[in-house]
């Protein structure tokens, strides 16, 4: 009763996103990335986790991958770096942990990186046509990939006779 005598009425609005009936984590995923090299990065984003009141919640992301950090651990969208020499293929989780004043929640998503593009070879000399005392020694080959330091380039070399007197083939790969 107020002071007046009369009785005051208050009402009290509750909405529940029904979307959303609990605090709920969602760390999106699974990803599946390819390897950039060293370090290689993407984005995770948990903005779809939800407060079924709406109220601010707060995130704190962890991983198992080897030699990963956040670049914002407790940011709902934030780029993970793989800063060693992964293995490829890696798979390995991030986990998206969500508190509100409603409660908490994780969920973890599934990484994998992968590495599908081909070594490739530096120093490869073009086909040329020499006189048979003059042919160079084998050019200093070597590979690269994006994911792999430690890429071996194989030499192999084959002669073949041609029709013609003094004449031959020689056939270099790598």
């Amino acid at each position: 009763r107020g002071s007046d005598g009369q009785y005051n009425m208050h009402t009290l609005k509750y909405c529940q996103d029904v979307a959303c009936p609990d605090v709920t984590a969602k760390a999106g995923g699974p990803y599946t990335e390819e390897c950039n090299g060293q370090p290689t990065s993407f984005e995770l984003n948990g903005s779809r986790s939800c407060d079924p009141y709406g109220d601010p919640l707060t995130y704190s992301w962890s991983t198992n991958c080897p030699s990963a950090y956040f670049d914002g651990p407790s940011s709902a969208r934030t780029y993970i770096t793989m800063d060693g020499p992964p293995p490829c293929p890696t798979t390995c989780n991030a986990t998206l942990a969500v508190s509100s004043i409603n409660g908490s929640d994780s969920d973890t998503a599934a990484i994998t990186v992968q590495d599908t593009l081909n070594p490739w070879l530096v120093g490869v000399p073009v086909n040329t046509a020499v006189e048979c005392d003059s042919v160079p020694m084998p050019a200093n080959v070597t590979a690269q990939d994006q994911c792999d330091p430690d890429v071996p380039a194989f030499f192999n070399e084959t002669f073949s006779n041609c029709a013609c007197d003094g004449q031959y083939t020689i056939t270099r790969r790598w």
